[in-house]
């Protein structure tokens, strides 16, 4: 398999040299910016004309699919694999805007890969996926409260950064005094009084993080429930991690960040768009949203729905990438794929050296 390749942008607003994120015209400052925003392929690309854009789930992300998606128009780029920010100049207009229960307006997108086969610079029916974002983007075009938001937590106005697949109902929050320091650095679990320390469980953390595990018994006032998503044979992590409202109440300096999707803090790994992997991973399970089973219940299990029936089938290239979440190399001695493996500068195992060595 061929190493990942990255070659870093030219310029911190343009991914193309000729089709520049932003008109020249503007002034002004973007919408959404993120630092890190990495395009790569675990293949040769084999695209005739490979370009991405921003994606809208109009149906909401309950019931839609990424098959589905409705491009924004004025937002296709031409692709390059590349390591750099990501600005986001215009926000979605009122028809590729989702409608909550309380009648609330909102957006769900996703950055996707395509082949416009044609050239006309936009995704047509008869031109395929390509490859997608591991990370989506909420929308909010006012402040939501959080009975008015789609997700049952304060939604702000603007765009925020979010994990797929989303809970696709409202993550459980706790009510009781669970005598651990919940969300503090920590290096084993004796830092943690009665929870637990996280340090590669989930996304990896950082300076690691005090939690209650799901199967303690006790539900931490002031956290909301966690699950990873079932990725292979892995055992997904489960457990009580500090609730937020905004980045103010979580560790920054150790690069966690706000999830309003789950209302939680978790680590930021920033926007990771794959090529040569067609997404496949649902836009919402049950996550965070079952109560925790009695310690040695075995009877429940973690995984999530289905995928939904009908609409056409989805195109047959192989499973996806697995990427195993890492904070040091030796994390990823038992990663699947290629030896040996390191752990990257985005806190995933790969067959490389951080910048393609």
């Amino acid at each position: 398999m061929a190493a990942v390749i990255r070659w870093v942008a030219v310029a911190a607003l343009s991914l193309g040299c000729s089709e520049p994120l932003v008109p020249a015209s503007y002034e002004g400052e973007p919408l959404y910016a993120h630092p890190n925003f990495t395009i790569q392929s675990i293949a040769p690309v084999t695209a005739e004309r490979p370009r991405w854009a921003v994606f809208w789930l109009l149906d909401g992300f309950e019931q839609a699919r990424f098959e589905d998606a409705v491009e924004q128009p004025g937002t296709s780029r031409p692709l390059r694999l590349s390591v750099g920010p990501l600005h986001l100049f215009t926000a979605p207009t009122a028809d590729l805007l989702a409608t909550a229960e309380s009648g609330a307006r909102y957006g769900i997108a996703r950055l996707l890969a395509y082949d416009d086969t044609n050239g006309d610079r936009r995704k047509d029916p008869d031109e395929p996926f390509i490859g997608a974002d591991r990370r989506g983007l909420l929308y909010a075009p006012v402040d939501l409260t959080a009975a008015e938001s789609p997700t049952g937590h304060v939604l702000p106005a603007g765009y925020h950064r979010v994990d797929f697949p989303m809970p696709c109902g409202k993550t459980l929050e706790g009510d009781e005094d669970c005598d651990a320091p919940l969300g503090n650095a920590c290096r084993s679990d004796a830092d943690c009084g009665g929870g637990a320390c996280w340090t590669t469980q989930g996304p990896g953390w950082p300076n690691g993080l005090c939690v209650v595990e799901a199967d303690a018994g006790c539900r931490p006032r002031g956290a909301v429930l966690y699950e990873e998503p079932t990725r292979g044979d892995r055992v997904p992590a489960r457990g009580w991690i500090p609730a937020c409202s905004s980045d103010a109440d979580c560790r920054t300096v150790d690069g966690h960040q706000c999830n309003l999707a789950i209302g939680g803090c978790v680590r930021d790994l920033g926007h990771e768009m794959v090529i040569e992997a067609i997404p496949r991973d649902a836009v919402c399970e049950p996550l965070g949203t079952k109560e925790p089973s009695p310690p040695g219940d075995a009877g429940v299990s973690d995984a999530g729905p289905p995928p939904p029936d009908g609409g056409p089938a989805r195109p047959d290239v192989g499973p996806p990438p697995v990427l195993v979440p890492c904070v040091v190399d030796a994390d990823c001695v038992d990663a699947p794929g290629p030896r040996p493996q390191h752990c990257d500068g985005q806190g995933f195992c790969r067959p490389d050296r951080p910048g393609g060595g």
